[in-house]
């Protein structure tokens, strides 16, 4: 899984642009969103704590921890797990169709 991938999914899905996810806006619904892009990006990719956070907008190791932490804490709300586990499905369904499987 790309994180420019997940980074565009997220973008759409929370209508806010991709800049916003990666730019230092903290309005609530933007950095709830970037939150949940970081967070997906560490579930779906191999990527390192350090090369999320770079790919956030230079972001430090320790905000991509604390992205983490904070959503993990919001999964304990069903709704929001349910989002989450929908969203975690598109995007593993759009990278099995442009790979193929």
């Amino acid at each position: 899984m790309d994180v420019e991938v997940i980074k565009a999914e997220v973008a759409r899905r929370y209508e806010v642009s991709v800049e916003q996810l990666e730019g230092e806006r903290r309005e609530k619904h933007i950095s709830q969103a970037r939150h949940i892009a970081i967070y997906l990006a560490r579930e779906l990719t191999n990527g390192s704590f350090p090369a999320i956070g770079k790919a956030f907008g230079a972001r430090d190791h320790t905000t991509v921890m604390h992205a983490c932490r904070k959503v993990s804490e919001l999964l304990k709300t069903p709704l929001f797990r349910s989002e989450i586990e929908e969203l975690k499905e598109c995007l593993r369904t759009s990278q099995r169709a442009s790979t193929g499987r």
